[in-house]
């Protein structure tokens, strides 16, 4: 033991261990895995209040974070829809134009 850490109380200790844990079970930066989600909502509850304040502060970050996700991909998937009517409607205006019998274009209709 260092002696930062043995000049420092059992409550701090136990504080810098509930942390840690804490932190370990965060998975990608902000965002806490299905599976670990019960064990940092524990600390909710625990006696330190510097521990039950930051697991709190963890899990508002964790469920702002979601949120965010969630917004983009809405987002991604409105572009995505955008972008396949797009094409619908160009495959069913270049199917106008080259239906059995259709006059061809000349090369002066066309856009490129």
């Amino acid at each position: 033991m260092c002696r930062a850490c043995y000049r420092a109380g059992p409550l701090e200790l136990a504080h810098r261990q509930a942390v840690r844990n804490i932190d370990r079970a965060l998975g990608y930066g902000e965002l806490i895995p299905r599976r670990h989600r019960s064990m940092v909502e524990r600390y909710l509850t625990y006696a330190n209040e510097r521990t039950r304040v930051y697991a709190a502060l963890v899990i508002a970050r964790d469920a702002e974070a979601r949120r965010e996700s969630a917004r983009r991909e809405r987002e991604e998937e409105l572009a995505f829809e955008e972008m396949a009517a797009r094409d619908r409607d160009a495959a069913v205006a270049l199917a106008e134009l080259v239906r059995p019998g259709a006059e061809m274009p000349s090369d002066d209709d066309l856009p490129f």
